[in-house]
């Protein structure tokens, strides 16, 4: 069916030439009847055959021409190699030929730009893995010394010091889970998780902080086991977590609240870390995981990277991100796993 609609197409496009052979062949039909009725009607019949015959044949000829002509045009696209550049050319005409020559030559540069930029964003990639996990081995002695030394420094200088390396521990696992998001080849190792352990392993790791600003921690977690990468789910919670010590405690006549709990609803899991800090306002809400966000409180010390990464984690691993907030009242993230 489409190969007749191209043939009635080309017939509409070349209908000047049919008339002009249709009024040939109705000239030499008159010659003919003028030179005898008897031979008019033995030749008439067999000429506007044969007109039609070599009219059909020319057009079907044109439309297979037209046809590899565009395939070999689609595949100089994809692949604008000199040898599909000289196919393509082949059916071309002298105008046509040298428009697909500056073609050809824009596109092989265009894909060779392309090629190394793509090179030189993997060798970024690289470096900055590397990079990260040499700043962990440092970072590790660092923790190591703390562990092993607390006797001997002031608790205000181990404090200090601890709050130091959790902020270095936490820029460098942001860097990390940048470049992965960025990366083009990524490995994530999904298990069952128990959502209870984790945040539990997580809240530890900020114990001292939530000391600090003396925040009341409310534990809600049912036994609920998902399907999940750990270390990106660690990752996502650390960062609200973060999160929600930066901003919780943000008027002094509040006592600052931590509330994580899990539910179900329509079979699906749901985390939610929920605080009773400043919240943001309704037209920020949209903007809240975008990168570099900060909001109206960007006086305090952030870098609007933590809640960009975990939406894009979050996309990555099919956890859905959800953010409710009440200015002045508190934020609370829902991070929704997929039914398994």
């Amino acid at each position: 069916m489409e190969y007749i609609r191209r043939i009635w197409s080309e017939i509409k496009e070349e209908k000047i030439w049919f008339v002009i052979l249709t009024c040939t062949e109705l000239v030499s039909l008159f010659f003919l009847w003028l030179s005898g009725m008897e031979q008019f009607k033995v030749l008439a019949g067999l000429e506007v055959s044969c007109l039609a015959i070599i009219f059909l044949y020319a057009v079907i000829w044109n439309v297979r021409k037209e046809q590899k002509k565009k395939e070999r045009f689609l595949t100089f696209l994809a692949d604008p190699s000199e040898e599909n550049e000289r196919l393509a050319i082949g059916g071309a005409g002298n105008e046509e030929q040298e428009i697909l020559r500056e073609i050809g030559a824009y596109l092989r540069k265009a894909y060779r730009q392309a090629d190394a930029g793509r090179i030189q964003e993997e060798e970024y990639e690289r470096y900055v893995e590397l990079w990260a996990h040499e700043v962990k081995i440092p970072l590790s002695l660092f923790t190591l010394l703390l562990e092993n030394r607390s006797e001997e420094m002031s608790p205000t200088v181990h404090k200090k010091m601890e709050h130091v390396r959790l902020q270095m521990q936490s820029y460098v696992e942001q860097m990390l889970y940048y470049a992965r998001v960025k990366a083009v080849n990524k490995e994530y190792l999904f298990e069952e998780i128990s959502l209870e352990e984790c945040c539990r392993e997580v809240l530890d790791e900020y114990r001292l902080y939530l000391e600090e600003k003396q925040i009341l921690v409310q534990l809600d977690l049912k036994k609920k086991i998902v399907l999940s990468d750990r270390k990106s789910l660690c990752f996502m919670l650390s960062q609200l977590i973060a999160n929600s010590i930066k901003y919780t405690g943000y008027e002094a006549e509040k006592c600052p609240k931590l509330k994580i709990s899990s539910g179900s609803e329509n079979n699906r899991v749901c985390l939610s870390v929920c605080d009773n800090g400043c919240g943001v306002k309704p037209y920020e809400l949209r903007y809240l995981f975008e990168k570099g966000f900060t909001g109206e409180n960007s006086q305090k010390k952030s870098t609007g990277m933590g809640l960009y990464l975990v939406r894009q984690i979050g996309q990555e691993i099919k956890i859905e991100v959800e953010a409710v907030s009440v200015y002045g009242k508190g934020m609370e993230i829902r991070l929704w796993f997929p039914v398994v």
